[in-house]
């Protein structure tokens, strides 16, 4: 399989994760992922629930273990590395901030933990200057250093989430579904704000998203993910304007954003009625959408297609390669 070519500082080569079942049998949430992300970029991972795009986010920084293949962050492989050493390099930023942040502590408590335990920085003084310049570039004011997290609203509890994840100036950030738990009018302060604190730390962004719609406002690229496996991945322009993938044209016509060129010829045939509302069923062998797929044909149910470069961007899919 081509590998996706954005050299850069996090790199995953053949990575599966499988996962056991509640029936005993085992699920795989990643097949044989293969993937550089480029540095000081947002890189966006799109997909629906069950696509494997937040397993990919999570054991790119060790919060899970892959089943099989290398990651690694700096070219150095993360199963060498311990648990602080990533955390220094790599942060998360989870979608729920009611389970993520400890409703007791103060917003100041949270923000000053990073700078301990992995800067190691001894002066208070220091640390706490430095957690309220990150309050005003969060959008919160030094005021919030001393309220607790139960007296926040779901909006400025997420700010804190995002703040706390770029607190150490980190590398990489991985920020899976950051705007699930907010409501419409916010989201966009908080999709500004980690785009703004990362172009200010020059750090890498995995931004990850069931909504395209979002993840093309932010990000560079797109990668599109099914069923564990890269369906189609490149620039944003290049994904938006031309998508190859039935998967892909499924997700943008049906965006809230209406993403889809309503002129343009989607698929191998001239119809761009691509919406299905079969449910997909596993499949043991070709490719793993060939079960709703509107275009499949003989060769899809036998051979698993690959990603191969086709019209300015990578697909998997046999009615291009």
């Amino acid at each position: 399989m081509e590998a996706i070519e954005m050299a850069g500082d996090l790199e995953l080569e053949h990575v599966y994760k499988y996962f056991k079942g509640k029936t005993g049998g085992l699920s795989t949430a990643l097949d044989n992922i293969t993937i550089k992300f480029e540095q000081g970029k947002v890189h966006g991972i799109v997909g629906e629930s069950g696509s494997g795009k937040s397993t990919l986010g999570r054991v790119s920084i060790g919060l899970v273990k892959p089943s099989k293949g290398i990651i690694t962050i700096n070219g150095k492989n993360i199963s060498k590395m311990e648990d602080k050493e990533i955390f220094k390099l790599a942060q998360y930023i989870h979608q729920d901030p009611y389970s993520s942040l400890d409703q007791y502590l103060s917003v100041g408590e949270i923000l000053d933990r990073p700078l301990m335990y992995l800067l190691n920085m001894k002066g208070k003084q220091e640390r706490m200057e430095k957690v309220q310049d990150m309050l005003v570039s969060a959008g919160l004011g030094p005021e919030f250093y001393s309220r607790t997290i139960q007296e926040l609203s779901g909006g400025e509890k997420q700010r804190v989430l995002v703040a706390r994840a770029f607190m150490i100036e980190p590398e990489l950030v991985i920020a899976d579904e950051p705007t699930t738990m907010i409501d419409f009018v916010h989201r966009k302060e908080i999709l500004d704000l980690i785009y703004n604190l990362s172009k200010m730390n020059q750090s890498t962004i995995i931004f990850i998203s069931h909504d395209i719609s979002i993840v093309e406002g932010i990000s560079s690229d797109i990668c599109v993910m099914y069923s564990g496996k890269i369906v189609e991945s490149g620039s944003v322009s290049s994904i938006v304007e031309k998508p190859l993938h039935p998967y892909t044209q499924l997700l943008l016509s049906v965006s809230p954003e209406k993403l889809v060129n309503k002129n343009a010829d989607f698929g191998p045939t001239s119809s761009n009625s691509i919406a299905t509302s079969k449910i997909p069923v596993p499949v043991k062998k070709g490719c793993k959408y060939s079960s709703v797929c509107p275009f499949v044909f003989a060769k899809c149910r036998e051979v698993e297609p690959e990603l191969e470069l086709s019209s300015g961007h990578l697909v998997a899919c046999h009615q291009y390669n």
